[in-house]
């Protein structure tokens, strides 16, 4: 390992820079030796001009502090396994000990650099490109008109270069790794593979001639659920988001027959249309049965970063999910315990958010929410706002439950539960009680209660 490379490692613990910003840097360097990976660190953006010099200036007394030698200094921050495992794989560490980055070794990732070459190449002119209407860490969504078909869609595309096809170089991002890449086209492939009514259709992936890649699917015009929840002002304004909210359940459902678990549910990543559309969005975290999970290595990583107090701001959260909808597993990293039951643990969160204004757990760092869900018993809603309907408290209370074991082992359950709320049937998480059924019995039956009373006033009058 060489002192930038150092570099590198040192801007990630100390939180100035993330692993694949890193990354992205490195794989650059090795593509063009001319600038060095603190440089490109500085060049991109990721570091200020302070922030480039007091990590330099850390590198540098590191180094001196263990009489020049570098090995010695990796193994002051935890050696290179240490470095290897919080890159989550990134690097690799070769016979001779030297460590680098993992794209940059021979035949690493070659079957990205295939995938990306077997993608098709846009039709020359069939889309008319419009206005951005979001962007992510290495993606942006823009509404255009598919000259084809005659209709607006919108089209997700990597931004940068992907640095394993001819491409012009772009003035929007940096090169990407072939990991990137290769989650990406992935994230396309998987929600292409799910056609349900609440899953947004994914209708083409693409190569334009610059290289850039994309993906098209349909336009959906709304706000998110956790806009629409920030819109509510009181709780009967976020009962009449129940009916969406079983849509979200019946689209997870549908997913887990399938065999994906969406690992990142949360009300940012569903899409309430204008004509009452329900459509689960971002799809980059699941994991399909049956294939590699690859991005199972970097939530481990960003978890255990996390369960370090000092650790609070030195992820960016790519990887992990969201921790305020995080079941107690994923947020303890355990990457092979996450199943279909933690997708669950994510929907009664969300069930619970609509149900009291907030998440179960809420906190200044991730790190904070994290020790509150490994932790602290999960409050009952009904206990967090007294007007919350005592069935719905106990069905996200059962959705909650630490244990996998109590929680509705489909998401189809949680769907028919809160279905039952809606049509006055009985909630099986809940517990009635005598007077419960007796009223129940009453509203559920007028006609057959009214005639009962009156046989009994007549029999009375008698």
């Amino acid at each position: 390992m060489d002192r930038d490379f150092l570099f590198g490692v040192i801007a990630v613990q100390l939180g100035q820079a993330t692993p694949a910003q890193v990354m992205t840097a490195a794989s650059a360097y090795f593509a063009d030796r001319s600038k060095s990976i603190p440089e490109r660190l500085l060049s991109d953006g990721v570091l200020t001009e302070d922030r480039f010099r007091m990590i330099r200036d850390v590198v540098a007394t590191m180094v001196q502090a263990h009489d020049g030698d570098v090995a010695r200094a990796v193994a002051s921050v935890g050696g290179q396994q240490a470095v290897f495992a919080s890159f989550g794989g990134s690097v690799v560490v070769d016979a001779k000990g030297d460590v680098g980055p993992a794209a940059s070794q021979p035949g690493a990732a070659d079957a990205a650099i295939e995938d990306v070459a077997a993608v098709q190449a846009e039709a020359p002119g069939r889309y008319r490109v419009g206005s951005e209407v979001g962007r992510g860490g290495i993606g942006r969504v823009l509404v255009a008109f598919d000259t084809h078909l005659g209709r607006e869609i919108a089209v997700k595309e990597l931004l940068g270069g992907t640095g394993s096809v001819p491409s012009t170089p772009r003035s929007d991002g940096p090169t990407r790794t072939r990991a990137e890449v290769a989650r990406f086209l992935r994230e396309a492939r998987v929600t292409g593979q799910l056609e349900h009514p609440n899953i947004v259709p994914v209708y083409e992936v693409g190569r334009r001639p610059d290289g850039t890649l994309y993906y098209t699917m349909k336009l959906v015009r709304g706000r998110t659920l956790s806009r629409s929840l920030r819109d509510c002002a009181t709780l009967q304004d976020r009962l009449r988001l129940l009916p969406h909210y079983v849509d979200l359940c019946n689209a997870v459902a549908y997913a887990h027959s399938r065999g994906v678990v969406h690992r990142d549910l949360k009300t940012d990543n569903v899409m309430l249309g204008e004509f009452g559309e329900t459509v689960v969005l971002d799809w980059g975290l699941a994991r399909v049965h049956g294939q590699k999970d690859v991005r199972g290595g970097e939530i481990a990583r960003e978890i255990s970063l996390l369960q370090d107090a000092a650790a609070g701001h030195t992820v960016d959260g790519s990887a992990i999910g969201t921790p305020a909808y995080m079941s107690p597993e994923q947020a303890e990293g355990l990457v092979d315990a996450i199943d279909e039951r933690s997708d669950v643990w994510s929907l009664g969160a969300v069930l619970f958010e609509i149900l009291t204004g907030r998440p179960p757990f809420q906190g200044v760092t991730p790190y904070e929410i994290i020790g509150k869900v490994l932790k602290d018993e999960v409050p009952a809603a009904k206990a967090v706002l007294q007007d919350v309907p005592a069935e719905l408290s106990a069905v996200a209370a059962k959705a909650l439950t630490r244990d996998k074991a109590g929680r509705y082992a489909r998401a189809g359950d949680l769907a028919a539960e809160v279905r039952a709320f809606m049509t006055g049937g009985r909630i099986a998480a809940y517990e009635y009680g005598s007077w419960e059924l007796i009223r129940r019995f009453v509203a559920r039956n007028k006609a057959l209660t009214a005639g009962i009373a009156a046989v009994v006033t007549i029999s009375v009058a008698a």
